[in-house]
């Protein structure tokens, strides 16, 4: 859901849009009917839109427990579930100067998100790992759960959720030395066709120095190894 612990930067995001949009990264979305889903009556007009679509399923939209599905529907996807394309909600990032000259690697680790299959619209349940050796900034460590957040309050493929925090966070620390790796587990795969319950899927992207040294990315990986996608 829109996460009001986190205070929001408009301007910000849409220049970390525009990053996206020059590694042609960004969801393939129209951004301008995004921007009314603030407004009530344009929601009202999408949940009337959709109460045919769930009659001619069978569902009936009189009955008293699903005459304000359609509604309850709207407002979750609008305004909860794909809250991250909207980019009035790209989260405050405050860089503090590295003072202390540490230039040791930061590491965030098993951070719980969920995210929805761009391809089914079910969740993704996935664990991350963030890392950044820092050069002349820093930021608090709960700003690296903030920004994956919002990309993952998105339809989601997870080899572009990991592309858009990592070209996000090169952008927004200054540094080429950022390192992304998830381990989830797809309900599409769940419970549509092989039904596998036990399998999970890793992607993962190196910059800088946890690119080119092998130690530092052996270490990642070999956190990545120990996790179970939940």
């Amino acid at each position: 859901m829109k996460n009001n612990q986190y205070q929001t930067n408009y301007e910000l995001g849409k220049e970390v849009q525009k990053r996206l949009i020059e590694f042609g990264i960004e969801n393939p979305v129209n951004h301008q009917l995004i921007k009314q889903w603030s407004n009530e009556e344009h929601l009202d007009s999408l949940a009337k839109k959709l109460i045919p679509f769930l009659e001619n399923l069978g569902i009936y939209s009189n009955d008293e427990d699903s005459s304000h599905t359609a509604n309850r529907l709207v407002d979750y996807w609008c305004n909860q579930l794909f809250y991250g394309l909207d980019y009035n909600y790209f989260p405050q990032i405050n860089p503090m100067p590295n003072e202390f000259t540490y230039h040791n690697p930061l590491i965030a680790e098993n951070i719980k998100f969920t995210s929805t299959c761009e391809h089914h619209l079910v969740p993704i349940h996935g664990v991350a790992i963030i890392a950044y050796k820092p050069d002349s900034i820093l930021v608090g460590l709960n700003k690296l759960n903030s920004v994956l957040d919002f990309f993952a309050h998105r339809p989601q493929l997870q080899e572009r959720l990991v592309k858009q925090i990592f070209i996000s966070l090169q952008y927004l620390l200054k540094t080429e030395n950022i390192a992304i790796l998830i381990k989830a587990r797809h309900d599409c795969i769940c419970s549509n066709g092989v039904c596998d319950y036990s399998s999970s899927h890793s992607s993962f992207e190196f910059g800088g120095v946890f690119d080119s040294d092998l130690s530092f990315k052996q270490h990642l990986l070999n956190k990545l190894d120990r996790i179970e996608a939940f």
